[in-house]
């Protein structure tokens, strides 16, 4: 089958060939060319998934990176107070939960997903708009990070937070450093933080959304 449409040029060579190319078989006799068509054509899709499989594992690696980060390595924590002080508040809910996981609008996020082609921030060119970036240094946020900053201060929980040398980040994300530390010292406070820290949130994604909207 292959030889007869090698030899006549058709579609199916040079299917196989772009397949060859496309997949990096470059350089191996990956198939016999005596096999059937279906034969080929299931070598192919088998090696088409282990290429799929190990990319995904990749991806998986960099997207869960900082929610280990944030839960000191352990994975699977108790429930996170964010998901019961101020439990109405269902969109900044998801939009922390998107954030912690690395799945989320960010650029770095969507180019993992091959939804964007590149990671860079789309309003001040940085190289990767990953989470961090996103919460602790995009000048487009900086005015929601001073209303931020003076809610923690309000609610008499600043210094602390300065302090213990918090990142932005580790305190909107719900470090769990962070919550251990409220626990101990903030408990009473630890509900209308949470306030503050969602009414950031919705300031930034909404911002983040229209600046999108921009952009098409």
């Amino acid at each position: 089958m292959y030889l007869l449409n090698e030899e006549k040029g058709l579609t199916w060579a040079k299917t196989c060939s772009r397949w060859s190319d496309l997949v990096n078989f470059s350089g191996l006799r990956w198939w016999n060319r005596r096999e059937s068509k279906r034969e080929i054509e299931s070598k192919i899709r088998a090696h088409a998934w282990d290429q799929y499989r190990r990319r995904i594992e990749t991806e998986v690696r960099a997207t869960t990176r900082l929610f280990m980060t944030l839960n000191e390595g352990k994975g699977v924590i108790e429930e996170s107070p964010y998901l019961y002080f101020n439990s109405h508040r269902r969109q900044e809910i998801m939009d922390i939960f998107r954030l912690r996981a690395g799945f989320n609008t960010t650029s770095y996020s969507q180019n993992l997903r091959h939804l964007m082609q590149s990671t860079k921030c789309e309003k001040c060119n940085w190289i990767n708009e990953d989470e961090m970036h996103l919460l602790n240094d995009c000048f487009l946020y900086e005015d929601d990070r001073a209303n931020l900053l003076l809610g923690l201060e309000e609610n008499g929980v600043l210094e602390g937070v300065i302090r213990k040398r918090f990142m932005l980040h580790e305190v909107v994300l719900y470090a769990e450093k962070f919550v251990i530390w409220m626990k101990e010292e903030h408990a009473g406070r630890f509900g209308d933080v949470d306030n503050e820290i969602k009414n950031f949130i919705y300031r930034v994604m909404k911002k983040k959304e229209r600046n999108a909207a921009k952009q098409r």
